[in-house]
């Protein structure tokens, strides 16, 4: 098993005939019922369909029986970004802006071409492929931002919760810490300044990095892709 998330888990699996391999997501129906995951499970798939990014798997088969549903996609993976950071305690400025800059641009086209907001992003959710590269293997969250299908809204509150959830990830890749209580909801958003106030940087983090992030935690976020 490569992976997990709440609707299903991620094997690395071998093709019979040719040996090839691959990683395969299978997530059960029932469950998905149950947890209100049906509307992710869809967009997942569909995404994976339709996405051709880098760091985004390649879905080569779908398919599915009366309990499950299987995608399959071309075997990516290449270790854990969790783990590397661990190995390190935490990484250097450089290190975390070639990392942000492929996870920003993974999010520009998320949200301009495939009108989906990530929704869940977070180092557990950031596999590295084999060349070192960042790869998003967790959709299970992911919320439509068809501006035919969901209110513009919604549309903004779903592209802030991927710059929040941004913010809080560029403050663990560079002190090694977590920020405790900072899932972005109703009653957060409400509460944003207070949030903001708690957060504690160490020295060695630059000014420059420290006003990044901390404008990723502002409900004015205007990134413009």
């Amino acid at each position: 098993m490569l992976g997990k998330d709440s609707c299903g888990k991620v094997f690395l699996v071998k093709k019979n005939g040719d040996g090839k391999l691959y990683a395969m997501k299978i997530m059960g129906k029932k469950k998905a019922a149950t947890l209100g995951c049906i509307e992710s499970l869809n967009v997942e798939r569909d995404l994976l369909e339709k996405a051709h990014y880098p760091s985004i798997p390649k879905l080569e088969y779908t398919f599915e029986n009366e309990n499950r549903v299987f995608l399959v996609m071309k075997n990516f993976y290449g270790g854990e970004l969790k783990e590397r950071l661990q190995n390190l305690t935490r990484f250097s400025e450089e290190i975390t802006r070639f990392y942000a800059a492929e996870i920003l641009t993974t999010l520009k086209y998320l949200h301009t071409d495939m009108k989906i907001a990530y929704n869940d992003l977070r180092v557990e959710h950031i596999v590295l492929d084999t060349k070192g590269h960042i790869m998003f293997v967790d959709f299970a969250k992911a919320k439509s931002m068809d501006p035919g299908l969901v209110s513009a809204e919604a549309i903004s509150q779903r592209r802030m919760i991927d710059f929040w959830q941004f913010g809080c990830l560029l403050y663990e890749l560079l002190t090694g810490e977590k920020l405790a209580d900072f899932e972005l909801d109703e009653e957060n958003i409400l509460n944003e300044n207070h949030l903001v106030s708690q957060i504690k940087w160490p020295a060695y983090v630059s000014k420059t990095a420290r006003d990044f992030v901390m404008r990723l935690f502002s409900s004015k976020v205007t990134l413009s892709f």
